[in-house]
């Protein structure tokens, strides 16, 4: 047993690579074991979220271009766009050029 131990004299490199190895396949396992609990509350938290549709998604396009070209774009639009998913009420400090 003791000479297994010793590894032929290589156990100064062997022992430690098992370990590494060890360590790192632990850590992998439970990498993946915490993610998929986390993955499955969002899409629990996800299910019972009620969804508007087209709303929600008038609502996230606005919220993008808001946050690309800024507020005053959001005001800029035409007239007969429905204005339905933003809530603030219409400016009119915007000289129509």
């Amino acid at each position: 047993m003791a000479e297994f131990l010793k590894m032929g004299g290589y156990a100064a490199f062997i022992w430690p690579a098992y370990g590494v190895s060890a360590a790192a396949i632990i850590l992998l396992i439970s990498y993946i074991f915490l993610r998929s609990r986390r993955v499955k509350k969002q899409l629990a938290a996800l299910d019972h979220k009620p969804l508007d549709g087209l709303t929600e998604a008038r609502a996230l396009a606005e919220s993008r271009v808001v946050a690309e070209y800024g507020a005053a774009a959001e005001d800029k639009r035409p007239s007969n766009v429905n204005n339905t998913a933003s809530k603030r009420p219409p400016t009119s400090d915007i000289n129509p050029a």
